[in-house]
């Protein structure tokens, strides 16, 4: 990491208790750490800026109808293979009363 020697005029209490706050044991690492936090801050904060921007395209309702009619086709489908079931349980259970 390439490091920039700069003086800087701070707030001693302001830097104090950044210091307390984000753990660092130096001054140095003290801004360094906020210089970071206030980077990432703000780049979360422009990411939700893309949200609701025309990322998806289509028609809720189409998909909310489309997945509701592929739940009743399988509870249609777990319906069959129940009677089914039932017509095989039956059918053994006469041919062993034989």
């Amino acid at each position: 990491m390439h490091m920039k020697r700069t003086r800087l005029l701070l707030d001693r209490h302001l830097l104090d208790e950044a210091r307390r706050v984000l753990g660092a044991r130096t001054y140095s690492a003290t801004v360094n750490l906020a210089l970071e936090e206030i980077t990432r801050v703000r780049k979360v904060r422009t990411l939700a800026s893309f949200f609701g921007k025309g990322l998806w395209s289509g028609n809720l309702s189409e998909m909310r109808d489309d997945r509701a009619s592929r739940r009743r086709r399988k509870v249609a489908k777990q319906s069959i293979l129940a009677r089914r079931s039932l017509k095989r349980t039956k059918a053994r259970a006469a041919e062993a009363s034989r």
